[in-house]
């Protein structure tokens, strides 16, 4: 036999009875809370009371905090997106323009502009002027 010291008195044999079957008798245990509550002195309740009110503020925070993040990524992700479509929009624009409205005209002057352009550089490499003629 143990000596009384070391005896779990007959109430919480029941108790650990229970929490060896894994069940827990949360009724119990927010009794056994307020009582300890009421049992202290009012300044410890009233620190106990602001000490809740800081879990409240700090837990508030921490979810305002990562709302905030959630919207700043999506704003951020959907300016992205919106980036995007703009630049691949205007680079079909210019190359609609570009490839649109090309006639005989405008394909003689560009062929014009390279012959001359190869020409000026021929010039000034060799020293004498070469032509080159695209027909």
């Amino acid at each position: 036999m143990l000596p009384k010291s070391l005896e779990y008195p007959r109430n919480n044999c029941r108790d650990l009875i229970l929490l060896r079957k894994g069940s827990l008798n949360f009724g119990n245990v927010r009794n056994d809370a307020q009582q300890k509550l009421e049992a202290q002195s009012p300044l410890a309740r009233s620190n106990q009371v602001e000490g809740n009110y800081l879990l409240l503020a700090v837990n508030y925070e921490a979810k305002l905090l990562l709302c905030s993040m959630w919207c700043i990524t999506t704003i951020h992700f959907l300016a992205m997106y919106l980036v995007s479509l703009m630049l691949l929009f205007t680079a079909a624009l210019l190359f609609s323009n570009n490839h649109a409205y090309f006639s005989e005209e405008n394909i003689r002057e560009s062929y014009m502009g390279i012959e001359e352009n190869i020409t000026i550089n021929m010039f000034i490499r060799i020293g004498h002027k070469l032509e080159l003629k695209i027909h």
